[in-house]
C-alpha cells in the first residue's frame, strides 16, 4: 500500500517538471522574435540601395562632349565621366580630350535615382586606336605647308593624316626628306599618332617613310 502511494506522489512531480521544460522554449522564442523582426525590416532598404547602384553597360554614339559631360545620340540621359577610366579601342590609355562627336563608345556605370545621369566607371572609345599604330598606303594628296597628306590604304580607305611638329621623315634608305619631297602615288609607311576609324583621320604622326624614294632608276634594255 505504501509503495502504491509513493508512485502516485511521484507522478504529479514529473508532470510539473515536464511543464517547466515546455515553458522554457516558449520564453526563448518570445525573446528572440523582436530581434528577428527588426533584421527583416532592414531588407527592403538594402535591396532598394542595391538596385539604385546596379551597374549597367551601354553603347552609343557621342553627340557632344562638354568638359566631363557626354551626350549620346538619341538618348535622354547624360554621362558623367569625371572619374571614369577611359581607354581606346585596343585598350590604350585615353582621356576626355581624345573623345569627339561621332565616336562609338561603350560605358560601364550606374544611373542615379531618376535615370537622368549615368556615372561611368569605365569608358572605351571604339573609334580610336592607340598610339604607335601603323598605316601603309599611297599618297593621294599632299599639303606640304600644312603638314598634311591624304593616304589611301590598299582597301581603298582614305585617311587624312596630320604630322607631329617634330615628325621624322625619311626615304626607304633612311635619308632625311621633307614633306614637299613626297609625290602623289608614292607608297608611304606611317608610325604613331591617334587614328580615328570614324572620322578617318590619323593625327600626330611621328614617323613617315616614303618607300618610293629615292626613285629606282629604270633598267636599260
Amino acid at each position: 500500500m505504501l509503495k502504491t502511494d509513493s508512485l502516485l506522489t511521484l507522478r504529479p512531480m514529473r508532470a510539473l517538471r515536464l511543464s517547466a521544460l515546455l515553458v522554457i522554449p516558449t520564453f526563448l522564442f518570445a525573446t528572440a522574435a523582436p530581434a528577428f523582426a527588426y533584421a527583416a525590416s532592414d531588407v527592403p532598404a538594402a535591396a532598394t540601395a542595391h538596385a539604385q547602384a546596379r551597374t549597367t553597360v551601354r553603347t552609343g554614339t557621342i553627340a557632344s562632349v562638354s568638359g566631363s559631360t557626354i551626350s549620346l545620340t538619341g538618348e535622354s540621359y547624360t554621362i558623367d565621366a569625371s572619374t571614369a577610366i577611359i581607354v581606346r579601342r585596343l585598350g590604350g590609355k585615353s582621356s576626355l580630350g581624345e573623345l569627339s562627336a561621332g565616336d562609338h563608345v561603350r560605358v560601364l556605370g550606374a544611373f542615379n535615382a531618376d535615370k537622368t545621369v549615368l556615372t561611368v566607371k569605365r569608358l572605351r572609345d571604339l573609334s580610336i586606336e592607340e598610339r604607335n599604330s601603323l598605316l601603309i598606303g599611297k599618297a593621294t594628296s599632299v599639303d606640304a605647308a600644312g603638314g598634311k597628306l591624304v593616304l589611301t590604304t590598299p582597301a581603298g580607305v582614305a585617311f587624312t593624316v596630320t604630322l607631329a611638329a617634330d615628325a621624322k621623315l625619311v626615304d626607304r634608305k633612311g635619308a632625311a626628306i621633307t614633306l614637299a619631297s613626297v609625290k602623289i602615288g608614292d607608297k608611304i609607311r606611317l608610325v604613331g599618332g591617334l587614328r580615328n576609324l570614324v572620322a578617318k583621320t590619323q593625327q600626330g604622326v611621328e614617323r613617315l617613310r616614303d618607300l618610293s624614294l629615292p626613285a629606282v632608276a629604270a633598267k636599260k634594255s
